[in-house]
């Protein structure tokens, strides 16, 4: 696949943050909505521990210059959490 857009990353006032693409964002939907349906992940409302790196080898697979690590998955995870409640009732 040949993306046009590019993931960047941005210097603020104390650290880097990664601005993601929109590819990047509907391909960790597409994986969580995955994980959802598989009952070995499924916990209460939550998943397991251990999905972050099973999303970031998904990814990779999917997306291979993405080059997103399982914190920077967590921290996306947990932004459309709080902004998009479709996710939290796919939970």
């Amino acid at each position: 696949m040949d993306f046009s857009e590019s993931s960047t990353t941005t210097r603020g006032w104390r650290r880097s943050k990664r601005k993601w693409t929109m590819v990047e964002d509907d391909e960790l939907v597409r994986a969580l909505y995955e994980i959802s349906l598989d009952p070995m992940w499924k916990v209460e409302g939550d998943f397991k521990s251990g999905y972050c790196s099973l999303l970031e080898t998904h990814l990779t697979e999917k997306l291979p210059n993405c080059g997103l690590s399982a914190v920077q998955i967590l921290s996306r995870v947990g932004h459309f959490r709080t902004k998009f409640s479709t996710l939290e009732q796919m939970l």
